[in-house]
């Protein structure tokens, strides 16, 4: 007993002496920060989930929520004209599932994009032609009002295959794409077909704000996209992002535009920067004690490095 008792003095006493001595000569404890659960092509081509125009790319057409036309119908998706001010042309896309990646190289991640509280999908129990992209309650049961071909989740879950910088295609479940039907003009209503990337098949994306639905947000935090609060002007920086995707524990070397020190809040305030500096894609956050005894570093990036490992860094991706 005598000599347990003297260990656990002398254990208590180190102990006490730890935090001086490690604030005299050792460097910060690194960051207890869980690694993202994502990694994976996923990171560099899925957008920001936030709310979007959605136009067909090459043209000044957008989609358009429409209203059903009769009592058997529900609202679904026209190109119109694209106007801003139209809130029906509006789409909030936001993270919902993960599975395999479709096509090789692709997000694993599925979206749902919803316009008034409801998620675009696929129609079922279609006669003759395509069905199109309509809209009803978001995570609707299969076999909602006895439609035994309407398969829940599955048809509201759109995987984004990124071709460029913010242009996409719109897969879904069953390996259709999102489709002009017929000739790209004004009117022409959006309908499933198989994926060949024909001009009908890519829309370009145009941020218009962040994400406004309380399901939303969740969603996209719990993907890893956290929210870095209002830093666009609608004036002058429409379209800064208000989410980063956060890359605990990661370095992004390379791709830097500047450095500069800043606050020791774990990137906050790096992706803040980031967000209003228009060729600012990525940051890495580097915390006091690693780069400067005092003061956190912040470093923008106009690319997306590889992530490698490092305990003293937070990244983040602002703009896939």
């Amino acid at each position: 007993m005598n000599a347990l008792k003297a260990l656990l003095l002398g254990l208590a006493a180190a102990l006490l002496a730890l935090p001086a001595a490690m604030s005299a000569q050792q460097p910060l404890p690194r960051l207890l920060i869980p690694r993202d659960s994502f990694l994976g092509p996923d990171y560099w081509t899925d957008p920001v989930p936030a709310t979007y125009a959605i136009a067909v790319v090459g043209t000044g057409l957008c989609l358009n929520r429409t209203s059903a036309e009769n009592l058997f119908q529900v609202p679904f998706i026209r190109l119109r004209t694209c106007n801003p001010a139209n809130f029906d042309q509006s789409f909030e896309l936001s993270p919902a599932a993960v599975g395999p990646p479709p096509v090789p190289a692709t997000t694993n991640v599925r979206w749902r994009i919803n316009n008034r509280g409801a998620c675009a999908g696929t129609a079922r129990n279609v006669a003759f032609g395509a069905p199109r992209v309509d809209f009803n309650p978001c995570g609707m049961p299969a076999f909602t009002g006895g439609n035994s071909a309407f398969r829940a989740d599955a048809d509201q879950h759109v995987t984004m295959v990124r071709a460029r910088s913010g242009q996409y295609s719109f897969r879904m479940a069953d390996g259709r794409c999102w489709t002009v039907g017929g000739a790209i003009q004004d009117g022409a209503q959006l309908q499933m077909e198989p994926c060949d990337g024909r001009p009908g098949q890519l829309f370009q994306l145009t941020l218009q704000m962040g994400v406004s639905e309380p399901t939303n947000h969740a969603a996209a935090e719990l993907f890893g996209w956290f929210n870095i609060g209002q830093v666009n002007n609608l004036e002058t920086e429409l379209g800064a992002p208000d989410r980063f995707r956060r890359l605990g524990g990661l370095d992004l070397a390379g791709s830097d535009i500047t450095s500069f020190f800043t606050e020791a809040d774990l990137g906050i305030s790096c992706a803040r920067q980031c967000a209003r500096n228009s060729q600012c894609r990525s940051f890495t956050w580097v915390q006091p004690g690693a780069q400067d005894p005092d003061r956190a570093m912040c470093w923008l990036k106009n690319g997306l490095p590889a992530p490698t490992p490092n305990g003293d860094t937070v990244s983040g991706i602002m703009r896939p």
